[in-house]
């Protein structure tokens, strides 16, 4: 904390600590990097539970985005990991799991430390790949969450509240970007890893197993399409989503019926319908499509023709002040 460009205020100003002049910049770059190399070397892919307590104090301490980058990067290639580990006696994993000794997966034990609130915040952040790996390892935790069970069918359950309200409030400050959408679709999907994701999946939908893209996390769906409205000019990006999306419902009836459980997901499409200009009408015709394809899968599911009453309620209130785009729809 010495020489650490832990406040930038503070090295802007050319303050010292003692009476020793802090390093330049570049000196702290370079110290920085290696530390981390040397960091990575030391724990050969299975850190403890001290080295990512450690790394995650830094995170939080750190208030400078090209600092705490690499170190973000790093807690994010360790919570794709797990490493055995002896549990202790009477503790509640020995209650719960069947043997002694289990493999503690590193992004549940993150979430056990700090929960997911230091993450949210930075979301926050200016610098847009810390944004980005900050909701990598959000995703990593929620996707650890809803696969890790017990036995006797106890699951258990690491947060306590729904990220998914959170992440949309966050990330509602900047717009919607190619990679964060991708974060975002792996996240619905729980196929969040270190590597980057395809651009599209439109293509690929229906070439492979339906369980490899089945929808585990709807809750996801409503950040994205309320990110997706306030994308206007970006019709690349508008597009790539919906079509993604439209593969997903026509692929699987699974998917279709995740969707059409979120409530209010009618103002979503006719958001984004009244937001596209009529000089688009690639991405006027894929929210057509979607609606359709939504409202035919209904009709096989138990009780599917309350999403068709409520659809035909939306319209007559959109219909009102947005009759142009409103008639596009029907026709």
């Amino acid at each position: 904390r010495t020489y650490y460009w832990l406040v930038p205020e503070e090295f802007s100003q050319g303050q010292t600590r003692g009476s020793r002049q802090r390093p330049s910049r570049e000196i702290l770059r370079s110290l920085h990097a290696t530390l981390i190399a040397h960091l990575r070397s030391l724990t050969l892919d299975e850190p403890t539970q001290d080295d990512l307590h450690s790394l995650l104090l830094y995170v939080l301490s750190c208030q400078d985005d090209e600092q705490i980058l690499p170190a973000l990067k790093l807690l994010q290639e360790w919570a794709s990991h797990s490493t055995p580990w002896e549990a202790p006696a009477a503790t509640v994993l020995t209650v719960l799991m069947a043997s002694r000794r289990v493999v503690v997966n590193h992004a549940q034990h993150l979430w056990e430390l700090a929960g997911s609130a230091p993450f949210l915040d930075l979301l926050h952040r200016l610098h847009p790949t810390v944004r980005l790996h900050a909701l990598k390892l959000l995703g990593r935790m929620i996707q650890q969450s809803s696969s890790l069970t017990a036995p006797k069918k106890h699951p258990i359950e690491l947060h306590a509240l729904n990220p998914f309200p959170l992440i949309k409030k966050q990330l509602n400050i900047f717009p919607l970007t190619e990679d964060i959408y991708q974060v975002m679709r792996d996240i619905l999907l729980e196929q969040v890893s270190k590597e980057a994701s395809p651009r599209s999946l439109a293509a690929a939908v229906y070439a492979v197993p339906q369980a490899t893209l089945v929808i585990k996390q709807p809750a996801m769906i409503d950040p994205v399409f309320d990110l997706l409205t306030s994308a206007t000019g970006n019709s690349d990006l508008q597009r790539l989503v919906l079509e993604d999306f439209l593969a997903f419902t026509k692929s699987c009836s699974h998917n279709c019926q995740a969707f059409l459980s979120q409530q209010g997901w009618q103002t979503w499409l006719l958001d984004l319908l009244s937001s596209l200009p009529s000089t688009d009408p690639d991405s006027l015709n894929l929210v057509r499509d979607l609606f359709a394809a939504l409202l035919q899968g209904a009709l096989y599911l138990h009780e599917g023709w309350t999403a068709i009453s409520a659809t035909n309620a939306y319209l007559l209130h959109y219909g009102n002040r947005r009759e142009l785009n409103c008639r596009r729809l029907a026709h």
